[in-house]
């Protein structure tokens, strides 16, 4: 890991977790394929162990309070069939549904974490006015996201993230130059986003800035304007636990940066 800047060192946009909450140590990985086999999304799973093996997810060691290799492991997946309704947007409801199915199966708490993927076409409202709708501007709020849901059963709490599809304008890589095609890496770069997010901020109210009130990815994804006036995310191509992605870029508090996989001393081999 990068050697910290001495004291004082704060720039300003290091992140906090003033109440202690936990991150998460380690953990499985379940994926939650909707209507659709993992390629639709490129290969996710084999994107989720190379991070997992790579030093860039050791990013988090210093939010989640271990150093051990190898913490985020994949476990069981699962294909969903939900009907796609007329007005092409899956609520909230829907989420929640096929979260309490799969974790009824694999397990609940801190030692799972559910990825939801949607298909091609299909749009997500977690509430009002808050949706993945690229057709609806209006609403259309995020590309992705990572929450927890508690179950009143047995289930418990669930640590989620929900993976809309990602190669759309505003959430996209760029067309030209992704080492694995733009739906791939599109989807890899929203996930890693997610990942690390949900790994250092589970509950959301642990560690972000308290200024921006924006997380570890947050403070490192941003837009850019190519000439052909489509915005694409922040993404430079980098190295996995050996395999080239397009991913991009965490903050380090002990850099006080944003630090890519191939940046900082963080990156692979």
């Amino acid at each position: 890991m990068p050697t910290p800047i001495p004291a004082p060192g704060f720039y300003g946009t290091d992140i906090t977790n003033s109440f202690n909450n936990p991150g998460i140590v380690s953990a499985q990985h379940h994926s939650i394929f909707v209507n659709e086999p993992p390629a639709h999304w490129g290969d996710p799973l084999t994107f989720l162990s190379d991070l997992d093996q790579s030093r860039f997810i050791h990013v988090v060691d210093q939010y989640a309070g271990a150093t051990a290799d190898n913490r985020y492991t994949l476990g069981t997946s699962y294909l969903a069939s939900l009907t796609l309704p007329a007005n092409h947007t899956f609520q909230r409801s829907d989420i929640i549904a096929l979260l309490h199915a799969a974790a009824a199966l694999s397990g609940d708490g801190f030692g799972h974490i559910y990825h939801v993927f949607l298909p091609q076409g299909a749009d997500v409202c977690m509430r009002p006015g808050f949706c993945y709708s690229p057709d609806d501007p209006a609403n259309f709020a995020f590309c992705a996201l990572h929450n927890a849901v508690t179950f009143t059963d047995a289930v418990g709490e669930v640590i989620f993230t929900l993976e809309p599809y990602q190669n759309i304008i505003g959430c996209s890589s760029p067309p030209r130059g992704t080492p694995n095609g733009s739906t791939a890496d599109s989807t890899y770069t929203s996930l890693s986003h997610e990942v690390f997010e949900t790994i250092s901020d589970p509950e959301v109210i642990g560690w972000l800035n308290r200024a921006s009130g924006e997380e570890m990815a947050d403070l490192c994804d941003r837009y850019f304007v190519k000439p052909d006036g489509i915005a694409y995310t922040d993404a430079i191509n980098s190295r996995l636990n050996g395999y080239r992605y397009r991913i991009q870029a965490e903050y380090s508090n002990q850099v006080h940066a944003c630090v890519y996989p191939a940046a900082g001393g963080e990156g692979d081999k």
